[in-house]
């Protein structure tokens, strides 16, 4: 993987800017998994409008088994936030308990009010 910086020479609208953007050159394709919530007050009503969580079907990505589960009122630490998360799937067989997967991941929430996306981004 080859890594190099690079520096932005505008600001986009609504949109914070850094100094340096990393670029990277990388082996897999990119992969995406859409979930589409058509009716949060359906979905509300579906978990009984208790802070049970709702977990999309299992998908592949990078020869792995993922999931994402998510909280639509928050979790234990965040309430009143909706909550995401990327979860490797219990169904992978790793060859020990010391195992890692590295991952480079992102994340568009929709807010249909105002029409505008969310980007979450982590590695």
């Amino acid at each position: 993987m080859k890594i190099e910086p690079y520096s932005p020479l505008s600001k986009a609208q609504d949109k914070i800017c850094v100094s340096d953007i990393l670029r990277e050159e990388r082996d897999f394709q990119p992969a995406h998994f859409t979930l589409k919530i058509e009716s949060y007050s359906s979905l509300l009503n579906a978990l009984n409008k208790k802070n049970e969580r709702y977990e999309t079907s299992i998908f592949d990505v990078g020869g792995y088994k993922w999931k994402l589960i998510l909280y639509p009122l928050g979790n234990e630490t965040f309430k009143d936030h909706i909550s995401i998360y990327l979860v490797i799937d219990e169904s992978n067989s790793f060859p020990n308990d010391n195992w890692t997967v590295c991952v480079n991941f992102k994340l568009f929430v929709l807010n249909q009010k105002t029409m505008k996306y969310l980007t979450i981004q982590d590695t």
